[in-house]
C-alpha cells in the first residue's frame, strides 16, 4: 500500500524508497541503527519508523518484526533511550509499552504486562 508520493519519494507499508529526501517526526527521541550484512535486530511493535530498501523486514513471533542487514533502520522511544546490556543468563522484565528492541541474542517471552527478556545481548527500552 502507497502511502506517499512524489516523483522522486515513495512511502508504503514495507518502507521508504526513491533518490529524493525523506523527514522522520517522532513524539520521543529517534535512533539510527546501522546494520552490516547479516546484522539482525527484534523491533517491538510500532517502534520502527523506516529503513533502508536494503534492509529485510520480517514478522516476528509475537509483536516482534525482525530487520536483517546491511543498511539503516529508524527506531524511535517515547521519551529517552536506555540501552541496558543483559550478562550471559542475566533476565530483566520490561513493561511491554517500553520495550524498544533486542538483539538476536537475547531471549524473551511475552507475558500479559511485561516481557521477560535474558542475556545475552542488548535491550533497548524507553525512559
Amino acid at each position: 500500500r502507497v502511502i506517499y508520493k512524489t516523483e522522486r519519494i515513495e512511502v508504503t507499508d514495507e518502507g521508504i524508497g526513491g533518490s529524493g529526501e525523506a523527514g522522520i517526526e517522532s513524539c520521543g527521541r529517534i535512533k539510527v541503527l546501522k546494520l552490516e550484512e547479516g546484522d539482525s535486530v527484534f523491533v517491538y511493535g510500532d517502534s520502527w519508523l523506516a529503513y533502508d530498501s536494503t534492509i529485510a523486514k520480517q514478522q516476528s513471533s509475537g509483536n516482534l518484526v525482525e530487520f536483517r542487514g546491511p543498511g539503516m533502520l529508524f527506531i524511535e522511544a517515547n521519551g529517552d533511550f536506555f540501552d541496558f546490556l543483559l550478562e550471559e543468563g542475566e533476565r530483566l522484565e520490561i513493561n511491554r509499552g517500553n520495550l524498544v528492541a533486542v538483539d538476536p541474542t537475547v531471549t524473551f517471552e511475552e507475558k500479559e504486562d511485561f516481557v521477560l527478556a535474558a542475556g545475552p545481548g542488548a535491550v533497548p527500552f524507553s525512559w
